[in-house]
């Protein structure tokens, strides 16, 4: 296998399932209906509000697919607002409909919209951050007594920024701060890497087969594009200064761009296969994982380079910022290695990986987290080697990211299809359903100040 096309085919490794289609919030967005999908050859006809014709009703408790609460409400959270989505079924009884919102106090508010007239779609921007809201429509049929709710969509609304990578392509996919929908799918193409801004929020993506580098700000905003004669493999944004390295093939480059994508400040060549960038903000280095050449590259902020030798296949790399020393894990050796920052070489080695997929520096507890796509594990390595967590039962874990305020982990599972966010001790808290082969994602929540914005964007 060519190894310059390395991170795009170890997404293809994972033997991934057909695409999960159950739950409501599907990959196109939140205005994809998948509870209202599932009412096939029901919503086409006229429904009386208490008809028992063969269970049809979707207000039925005994409909097979609704249980009595049909899924017809999608909700979006956002920054401080909530984006809704509906679609209404056709009844011949129908005497109103009213859009509710309940909160964690249990309360029921009519919301000030017109549900048959508003063309299913509502903005709700009277909501808290950080706080828990659902969403229900609300019938009233002609000679009922009792009114009719549908399923509640929930949100939570916040400033977290999360983005995810899918083999489903059409750039990076923006997800919801709560992780329940995907808000956005801005951008071309199908990326094969990308670096976030963890003070603006905003992500840079590197697509090897379109040759092309896309940024984005924090809301799916598209900022600079910039088209390359090279294939681009990795990218990493240089902390502070919005600039950004990246690492190219054909030719075998790293190139500092500016904010805008329009002006490479350095050139450095002879780097094999850049597969993994790690830019070292404290220290202003930068590190390259080669996995042509079996390389682990150190460019300190002076330009001087070390060349780290002995590896087979090293995929990625992590910087633990405490130390400036790097983790690196190689899939051909099955191993995570740590690299000293001043000393340039290996600390230590821990072997007896499956199929080493992602290493992440975990900067709130210290260490390492690797995911195993190959094995189904997720395991915590500590700062001297050992092994102090570790969470089986995966199906092809793939891509991981740290929650800066809660300390849990956001998980890709390729094969499953699905955004997990669990725990350091491996509970489950919630997933997200719908991809075709998510592979990467990244976490981060923004500065408050208003004036940190993305460069190129308003």
């Amino acid at each position: 296998m060519d190894s310059r096309v390395a991170r795009w085919c170890r997404a293809l490794w994972v033997g991934r399932a057909p695409a999960v289609v159950g739950g409501p919030h599907r990959l196109g967005g939140p205005h994809r209906l998948g509870g209202l999908h599932r009412l096939a050859g029901i919503a086409i006809v006229l429904f009386a509000g208490c008809s028992s014709r063969d269970h049809l009703n979707p207000f039925d408790p005994e409909n097979p697919l609704t249980r009595g609460e049909p899924s017809l409400v999608t909700a979006a959270a956002g920054d401080g607002l909530v984006d809704l989505a509906w679609t209404l079924p056709e009844f011949d009884d129908l005497a109103a409909v009213r859009l509710l919102r309940t909160d964690e106090g249990d309360t029921n508010l009519v919301l000030p919209v017109d549900v048959l007239f508003a063309g299913g779609e509502w903005r709700d921007s009277t909501v808290t951050n950080d706080r828990t809201y659902s969403y229900v429509l609300e019938f009233d049929f002609q000679g009922e007594a009792v009114s009719r709710r549908s399923a509640g969509a929930p949100a939570t609304p916040g400033r977290a920024v999360i983005w995810l990578l899918d083999q489903s392509g059409g750039g990076p996919l923006r997800i919801s701060p709560d992780g329940r929908a995907v808000a956005d799918r801005p951008g071309q193409g199908r990326p094969t890497d990308m670096s976030l801004n963890p003070i603006t929020g905003a992500v840079v993506s590197v697509d090897f087969i379109n040759r092309r580098v896309e940024r984005f700000d924090r809301m799916g905003g598209a900022g600079a594009v910039l088209e390359l004669g090279s294939n681009p493999i990795s990218v990493a944004i240089a902390e502070p200064s919005d600039s950004v390295w990246v690492g190219t093939a054909n030719p075998s480059e790293i190139r500092l761009w500016d904010p805008d994508l329009t002006v490479a400040t350095n050139v450095d060549t002879g780097f094999g296969d850049p597969e993994d960038l790690a830019f070292d903000p404290a220290r202003g280095a930068l590190w390259i994982a080669d996995s042509r050449g079996g390389r682990l590259f150190h460019r300190r902020a002076s330009g001087e380079v070390t060349v780290i030798g002995g590896f087979i296949l090293p995929i990625s790399v992590a910087i633990d910022r405490a130390t400036g020393d790097a983790f690196l894990i190689d899939r051909a050796r099955r191993s995570l290695f740590r690299v000293d920052a001043l000393a340039d070489t290996v600390i230590w080695t821990r072997a007896g990986f499956g199929g080493l997929y992602q290493a992440l520096a975990d900067p709130i507890r210290g260490g390492v987290w690797v995911s195993d796509n190959l094995a189904g594990t997720i395991t915590r390595v500590d700062g001297t080697g050992a092994v102090v967590r570790l969470i089986s039962g995966w199906a092809a874990p793939t891509g991981l990211a740290l929650d800066p305020g809660s300390g849990d982990l956001w998980v890709t599972d390729a094969s499953l299809g699905q955004l997990i966010r669990i725990r350091e001790s491996g509970q489950v808290l919630q997933r997200l359903r719908g991809f075709s082969g998510p592979f990467a994602v990244a976490v981060t929540t923004p500065a408050t100040d208003s004036s940190v914005r993305t460069h190129g964007n308003p």
